[in-house]
């Protein structure tokens, strides 16, 4: 390969690991500098079995024109690749189910924000608000972390749109070429090799929504405080250093810059971004390893870098990476490419009537049960059948919760490999606490779909959950034909 050399691992060094130790010596860190004897570049490593060759380059997902990044090696090293991996394909992410799916989990219809906020929280964001032209209606019933990436779209929005009034050089961005990072310039490129997501695309889509409310207001707070902090001299200056670090490859940097606050204010968010994905990204790294080929994979800069990286990981598990080199320069590369969405097919449907059933809480919690709507699906195609839409309406004595469709997603040919088996239901669990279905005396939970309404009286006698119909059963229908019942005594075991 031309002008192509590796700066190799020691097997001693490996020799030295003392895996699970958290004061341990980091035995990937010699890793991450970059080796001044060659040009700046971008991190790109290389891992080998007797049958596999597995690259690994360390992205940034924007970038701007003039950057000088892809090398001839990168080239090589992508032509000779039997697959690329990437965090997510471009054709993965535009799956409207998963899309729909987000939105839906991004909203919270209990509590709303507003009034899970200190005074002090309150009066800062209402200030940061009003810098953005937000009000409340905007955000009070949306989850914490929505709220915090909204805030930030609004605020650099309402930024930039005056930038060029802007007489205070400290308050006046730059005039930046943003395009596409390394994979949408892959992506719109016609490698004529396979694209496959590393990671699954749902748990990248919902990682946020999924995240403990403590963690989301961590996360809240902390961007309402960075940006009341914010000017322009100090954001162009973290994008500049951050640019630089990557081009030179410059790991600890990276490393310090776009995970440092995040690991020391936001542990929470920390570990379900870093450590947790990073994880799941070395398991699939060993899969292909274990199998044969070459593969070529891009992934974020800074999951190669910081105490928890991916190179830390592979060595701990007792493979060797090494850093590789071009002695070339690199180029500019990017993109002006569209990227033509796949064609997916979607349908909504109203289901003609829905089976109910009561269950233990899936985590195994002892103040929630879980009711179940399941309605058959009686199509064969390679998609997604979503659950049933729904509201919740909390009340003094009675619960309502309004049902509505489900959509079915059909699979372009680009997706047919997660086809899996045929879905034959569509199914909806509904978490609920004790204390919102049980008091006193008995309480009502209505149940209400297009127009049609079926009522249950809710009681607690003797460690039994129990719904009784209060009528004949028209359309949400419980599974044994009568009451539901749980056995509240057993939860927990």
């Amino acid at each position: 390969m031309r002008g192509f050399k590796i700066a190799c691992l020691s097997a001693a060094l490996c020799a030295l690991i003392t895996s699970g130790a958290a004061h341990a010596k980091d035995p990937a860190e010699h890793l991450y500098k970059p080796d001044p004897a060659y040009p700046p570049q971008p991190a790109m490593f290389v891992l080998r079995d007797q049958d596999s060759t597995i690259y690994m380059f360390g992205s940034a997902h924007k970038i701007e024109k003039h950057m000088k990044w892809r090398t001839p090696l990168f080239n090589e090293a992508l032509a000779k690749s039997d697959t690329l991996w990437l965090e997510s394909t471009y054709t993965n992410m535009l799956d409207p189910s998963l899309r729909r799916e987000q939105a839906l989990s991004s909203f919270d219809t209990g509590t709303s924000l507003s009034r899970r906020l200190t005074p002090e929280q309150r009066e800062k964001m209402e200030k940061l608000m009003a810098e953005s032209g937000l009000q409340w209606t905007d955000l009070d019933r949306m989850k914490p972390w929505l709220a915090a990436d909204a805030l930030s779209a609004e605020f650099y929005g309402a930024k930039m749109q005056n930038n060029h009034k802007e007489t205070d050089k400290t308050q006046k961005y730059k005039r930046r070429k943003i395009t596409g990072g390394v994979e949408y310039i892959l992506e719109t490129s016609a490698l004529g090799i396979p694209r496959k997501a590393i990671e699954p695309i749902r748990d990248h889509y919902l990682l946020f929504s999924n995240l403990p409310d403590a963690d989301q207001m961590d996360y809240l707070t902390y961007t309402v405080d960075r940006l009341l902090e914010e000017t322009a001299e100090k954001s162009d200056h973290k994008i500049d250093s951050l640019q630089k670090a990557w081009l030179n490859g410059d790991l600890p940097t990276q490393d310090e810059l776009a995970n440092g606050d995040m690991r020391r204010k936001m542990p929470g968010l920390y570990s379900a971004m870093m450590p947790e994905r990073n994880i799941r990204i070395t398991d699939a790294i060993i899969r292909e390893l274990n199998g044969s080929g070459d593969d070529f994979i891009v992934i974020g800069s800074a999951h190669f870098a910081g105490p928890d990286s991916v190179l830390r990981m592979l060595i701990e598990r007792g493979y060797t990476p090494e850093r590789v080199y071009d002695t070339n320069e690199p180029e500019t590369s990017f993109s002006n490419k569209s990227f033509y969405p796949p064609l997916y097919g979607e349908g909504k449907i109203m289901p003609k009537a829905v089976t109910m059933s009561l269950l233990p809480s899936k985590t195994n919690r002892v103040d929630e049960v879980v009711v179940r709507l399941t309605t058959p699906v009686a199509y064969h195609f390679c998609g997604r059948v979503s659950p049933m839409l729904h509201m919740i309406i909390p009340e003094q004595d009675s619960m309502t919760i309004y049902t509505g469709p489900y959509y079915i997603t059909q699979y372009p040919k680009e997706k047919q490999d997660d086809c899996g088996s045929p879905t034959k239901t569509s199914t909806l669990d509904i978490p609920l606490a004790l204390d919102q279905l049980v008091g006193d005396k008995p309480r009502i939970l209505q149940f209400w779909a297009a127009g049609r309404m079926d009522s249950f009286k809710v009681s607690l006698v003797d460690n039994t959950l129990t719904f009784e119909p209060m009528g004949p059963n028209l359309y949400f229908k419980p599974v044994t034909k009568h009451q539901l019942t749980l056995d509240l005594a057993s939860l927990g075991q």
